[in-house]
């Protein structure tokens, strides 16, 4: 489960910077801000695919 925690943390952390770069407006042209946007969203995707296997793999250890 720390792995786990882990990787949440990092991923977590990479949405923060990503965050911070689009409020202050750090990237030279469109295609840049488009991109961390893709990533932003890439790695919110991952987060809830994670939840939703933890969720899953709880659901399952409720039933043994």
């Amino acid at each position: 489960m720390q792995i786990i925690n882990g990787i949440i943390h990092a991923v977590k952390q990479k949405q923060q910077e990503i965050a911070e770069s689009m409020v202050s407006g750090r990237f030279a042209n469109f295609e840049s801000y488009q991109r961390y946007v893709g990533l932003h969203m890439g790695y919110a995707d991952a987060l809830e695919i994670i939840n939703h296997l933890l969720e899953e793999k709880d659901s399952n250890d409720d039933k043994l």
